[in-house]
């Protein structure tokens, strides 16, 4: 854990640094004044940063400003002298993580270890959070801006889910889908749900060519997958279907396979005319 000491009083400052770094593990680094002291949290990159109130350049207040605007994530403990209740308010206001005052005896320092290692805890525990909730964002992202028509079903077979290329892809309301229950014969917005459930019940997972009908009745070719999604205890929770339209592939593919067929007509008209040349001229 890197922490770093911005504090006038050298002796004080080495003090401090021995007892961390010996007695709990830490990796303490020392700054002499605010200016310096900021130079090194850009360097480093500390987990903590411990901000004494009074500095030869600029007070601990202007410090804890820079850093809660430009290192919001860094955990800050001011230090102040006993009395200083004020200023302990105006930093907590600046989103120092805590304070610790200055005593005579000394017992701050004996409660400081146990600070700095409990709020960096809780720091990484909220930036671990923080990187969650940004994945499970994107993932939903992803999900809802998808070509591929993504439905969801509970383990009873209800419709729970369903993204904007659904509507796109089908021409079925997705507020029609929601809700839906093939097991209780209310597939009627959706008729492949019925059949996809059955195929779920037989095998979850699953993945093969169909030829879907659309809402207006038109026919169109489509790969249909499903796939459960488990809970950390390995439950079933919800299962995962997709729906690709593969009509703009099945043109392409039409489209390349009349062209080779073509060429192939080509060659084959063009070796006959050779062929044709050649004689007409043995026979001259």
């Amino acid at each position: 854990m890197q922490v770093l000491y911005i504090e006038d009083d050298s002796a004080l400052a080495r003090l401090i640094q021995r007892r961390l770094e010996r007695g709990y593990g830490f990796t303490v680094h020392t700054a002499a004044d605010g200016q310096s002291g900021l130079r090194a949290i850009a360097e480093d990159r500390p987990d903590a940063v411990i901000i004494d109130y009074i500095l030869p350049d600029m007070s601990g207040l202007d410090v804890l400003k820079v850093i809660d605007n430009e290192y919001p994530d860094i955990v800050t403990i001011m230090v102040t002298g006993a009395g200083d209740e004020a200023v302990a308010v105006k930093a907590m206001k600046l989103h120092a993580r805590d304070y610790i005052v200055k005593d005579t005896p000394g017992k701050y320092l004996d409660a400081m270890p146990e600070l700095i290692g409990r709020l960096v805890e809780h720091q990484r525990l909220i930036s671990k959070q923080r990187e969650s909730d940004k994945l499970i964002r994107s993932l939903s992202t992803a999900v809802n801006q998808s070509s591929d028509a993504i439905i969801m079903f509970d383990p009873d077979g209800r419709a729970n889910y369903a993204n904007a290329a659904f509507e796109k892809i089908t021409g079925f309301a997705t507020q029609d889908v929601i809700g839906s229950n093939p097991l209780g014969g209310s597939d009627r917005a959706w008729p492949l749900a019925h059949e996809i459930w059955r195929k779920i019940i037989s095998t979850p997972v699953f993945d093969r060519k169909i030829v879907e009908r659309r809402q207006d009745g038109r026919l169109f070719p489509a790969i249909i997958a499903a796939s459960p999604i488990l809970s950390a205890d390995g439950d079933i929770e919800r299962y995962l279907v997709s729906l690709k339209d593969m009509s703009e592939y099945e043109t392409l593919l039409s489209e390349f396979n009349q062209a080779q067929k073509l060429d192939a007509i080509g060659t084959l008209v063009g070796g006959i005319a050779h062929d044709f040349n050649v004689s007409s001229l043995f026979r001259h």
